[in-house]
């Protein structure tokens, strides 16, 4: 990175603190420590906690250091004063406070909206239009009837869409589901005709890099789909939205099979690419008859078990955050001599009280955490893999000293 370079994103760094220190002083005057709570308090809302942070940026500036350089520049810019150690906005620090405030708001917007099914619907159709315009002349030049079969699935999709985004906004989603379901079969079954039609009566494939780039390209786009209407499926607890994930991991599949089919028959193996259609073919089936047997399920009583639905990533970045907060709990314990589970849920509920942070409100990250069941399970989590033991208060075992040492060294 040049000087120049580094320059301007330091100086982009500086500006983007400055906008937030400014915003944490919006409800009124702070001193430096409890600025320092508004923002990590954030942290500790994704499960970062402070003896943690200040283990990573051990070779840079905490946070009280970093708020002792940059309040001087804002008093002298005559944006905030300082009244008893207490740090609290001008009438022109005000006005440049609500801005970084409107800028928190827009982007807490673009988030929500980003998060609506509505949304999702409406992407998912514009990309799979898209998509199905470029891959069915690819199909047709390279005479790929696996690449066919998913430009067709795809056109057929862009109907279901149509359906699916109709049935969010007017909370029809189980007749949507239905006709995205039949869909998915009636595409199912002209992949096994054309597979088995190819399988039997075999044409050569063309290599273009048309097809080649069409099939790269419907690759990419079916992953961030799959991910995007995963989460929102089972986050707004839409079952509609689940199904169009499943549907666009059925287009990872057959693009990455077909990618196989296009390079074996560069090669002379004209039978992949009918092996592959079959294989498509009887993936889209399977799925399309998983998600009839849960649309057959559901009833006015019936609650689709959402969890079943996770992602993996999302799974992970749980098990991250409860290990940490594990972790946390050994610390508050070992070196906070937090010895009852009364001092731990004290100062748990403390720390984890987001209410009055304004950083996290303008977000719309607010979330409100049972304190006292959650560290009831952590205690019993700890218990049972050895990590403390209660014979005299609460105290760390040697087991659990040696996962915090390996854990802050």
């Amino acid at each position: 990175m040049s000087i120049k370079c580094k320059k301007r994103k330091e100086k982009n760094n500086d500006h983007d603190s400055e906008q937030m220190i400014l915003a944490c002083l919006w409800d009124g005057p702070l001193t430096i420590s409890e600025m320092n709570e508004q923002f990590t308090g954030v942290l500790r809302r994704f499960g970062v906690f402070e003896h943690q942070l200040s283990h990573w940026l051990k070779d840079e500036e905490d946070m009280d250091e970093h708020l002792n350089k940059q309040l001087p520049v804002l008093i002298k810019r005559g944006l905030i004063e300082n009244i008893q150690e207490r740090y609290e906005l001008t009438q022109t620090g005000r006005y440049e406070a609500e801005k970084a405030i409107e800028e928190i708001n827009k982007f807490s917007n673009v988030l929500k909206r980003a998060a609506r099914p509505e949304t999702v619907s409406i992407v998912s159709l514009i990309s799979y239009i898209v998509l199905g315009f470029i891959k069915l002349p690819a199909a047709i030049l390279s005479g790929s009837v696996g690449l066919l079969n998913d430009a067709i699935d795809t056109l057929l999709d862009v109907f279901s869409r149509i359906l699916v985004t109709t049935g969010v906004q007017r909370n029809t989603q189980r007749l949507s589901n239905s006709v995205m379901v039949g869909t998915m079969l009636i595409a199912g079954f002209y992949a096994f005709y054309r597979a088995m039609q190819q399988f039997f009566f075999p044409s050569d494939l063309k290599y273009t890099v048309f097809a080649y780039v069409a099939v790269i390209l419907s690759i990419i786009i079916s992953i961030l789909l799959a991910l995007y209407q995963r989460f929102i499926g089972v986050k707004s607890g839409n079952i509609a939205l689940i199904t169009l994930s499943v549907d666009s991991r059925n287009h990872i599949i057959i693009a990455t099979s077909v990618i196989f089919g296009l390079i074996g028959s560069n090669f002379g193996f004209h039978y992949i690419d009918s092996v592959i259609g079959l294989v498509v073919a009887g993936i889209i089936l399977k799925s399309a008859v998983e998600m009839t047997w849960e649309l057959f399920q559901q009833d006015e009583e019936y609650s689709p078990d959402f969890e079943r639905y996770n992602m993996f990533l999302s799974d992970k970045v749980r098990d991250w955050q409860d290990k940490h907060y594990h972790l946390w709990l050994l610390y508050l314990i070992d070196a906070e001599r937090l010895n009852t589970q009364e001092k731990l849920e004290e100062h748990c509920n403390k720390s984890l009280d987001f209410s009055g942070n304004i950083l996290l409100r303008e977000m719309g990250l607010m979330k409100e955490i049972n304190v006292q069941e959650q560290l009831q399970n952590s205690i019993d989590n700890l218990l049972e893999k050895g990590w403390i033991d209660t014979s005299d208060g609460f105290s760390i075992s040697e087991k659990g000293k040696e996962q915090l040492k390996a854990w802050v060294t």
